[in-house]
């Protein structure tokens, strides 16, 4: 299996995240931002893309990393819903 050509390997930790968008964002060196989405990375996905150019980053994390996200954002949801019953 060929390894696809990536810029850089950048650390989950190291990428910003936006907890309305679950997307993470790392910036890239054409002025742009590389995106990965929470549930693209749940998906076992580990490649954020640019959008205006070709770079691509691998993205290194672990699945307890994952899911302390995901879980604070499911827990929230379930007070949200306990709340509405």
């Amino acid at each position: 299996k060929t390894e696809m050509s990536v810029y850089e390997e950048v650390e989950l930790t190291n990428m910003n995240y936006d907890d309305n968008e679950q997307l993470f964002t790392y910036a890239c060196p054409c002025g742009d931002v590389f995106e990965i989405s929470l549930e693209d990375l749940n998906d076992g996905e580990n490649i954020a893309y640019c959008a205006s150019c070709t770079l691509k980053i691998k993205v290194l994390f672990s699945a307890s990393e994952l899911s302390t996200i995901g879980s604070v954002k499911h827990n929230s949801d379930q007070n949200k819903a306990s709340v509405l019953v």
